[in-house]
């Protein structure tokens, strides 16, 4: 199912080399992060902190992790699945905004959830949509450059696919795991996080082109990691953002009221891997297998 490929040159690298191009690359991701933070402490641009910051953060994304695949790597950006963004690429962003909001809904209904304000104001309603769609391009553009960029075709072309898949996407997780009130909850985020990574991968083993994982990345980090949806429990309240939310019952398995660090989210992903994995659309760029 998961074909070696193994024809561009860094195939014969011996391990010695791979592993420490592939922590370079998560230093240099964490070094754009820092850089970022940095620079939008030093920096005063008569636009939105959260614009600036967005700004920066691309600008120092494009610069190191092309110096990296250039400098250290020595392959042009292309060789990293960097196609030109295409037609296709736009139903992906269409999936990577579905996607989130799909599982928002759901989560929205298994958990009694109640709508106690939608903020209407339109320059804050603007700020925080120009805001939000920085903040997801940033996040986006960055980790799916790194994991599934750099670290995919390294290991996909030292290995396997499936390495080079499953590899990037525990370290996503290990580096998206915060903290949890209870091993379950625990669980689920890394769970959730290991298979949303896997999903991008996929996504860039099936059509490709990177730009496709990237826009369903940045679509999940627009609408659930910014200022659109935010929820909390009935005792709580909602950070700013267009549209709070309460839920009312707990999560499944008795886990603290959430919109994705659920069960319901998980298996959502996990048929999305499926259906990318298995599927066949030429319209987003999924061909069906060449057969001998």
């Amino acid at each position: 199912m998961f074909e070696t490929r193994n024809d561009q040159g860094l195939g014969d690298l011996p391990i010695w080399k791979v592993v420490p191009m592939a922590l370079g690359a998560i230093i240099c991701l964490l070094l754009i992060i820092v850089a970022t933070d940095q620079l939008s402490d030093l920096v005063s641009a008569p636009v939105p902190d959260v614009l600036q910051y967005s700004i920066l953060g691309l600008v120092a994304t494009f610069l190191g992790v092309g110096i990296y695949a250039r400098v250290v790597m020595r392959r042009s950006l292309r060789w990293f699945t960097f196609s030109d963004p295409n037609r296709s690429t736009l139903w992906w962003v269409g999936i990577g905004i579905a996607l989130p909001a799909i599982a928002t809904g759901g989560n929205f209904l298994v958990q009694s959830g109640e709508i106690i304000e939608t903020n209407t104001d339109l320059s804050t309603v603007l700020l925080w949509l120009v805001g939000s769609i920085g903040i997801g391009l940033f996040t986006g553009i960055l980790e799916e450059f790194v994991f599934r960029g750099i670290l995919f075709r390294l290991l996909e072309d030292r290995w396997n696919a499936a390495v080079a898949i499953i590899a990037p996407a525990l370290v996503f997780s290990v580096l998206h795991t915060g903290r949890a009130d209870s091993q379950i909850e625990l669980w689920l985020v890394v769970s959730r996080t290991v298979v949303g990574g896997v999903l991008f991968g996929l996504i860039v083993y099936r059509t490709r082109n990177l730009w496709n994982a990237v826009a369903v990345h940045a679509g999940w980090n627009f609408f659930l990691g910014a200022r659109i949806v935010r929820a909390t429990g009935p005792n709580g309240t909602p950070d700013s953002a267009l549209l709070r939310l309460v839920l009312s019952e707990p999560g499944p398995l008795g886990t603290t009221v959430s919109l994705t660090n659920t069960p319901l989210t998980l298996v959502f992903l996990l048929v999305m891997c499926a259906a990318i994995l298995f599927g066949v659309n030429e319209r987003i760029g999924l061909s069906a297998p060449e057969t001998s």
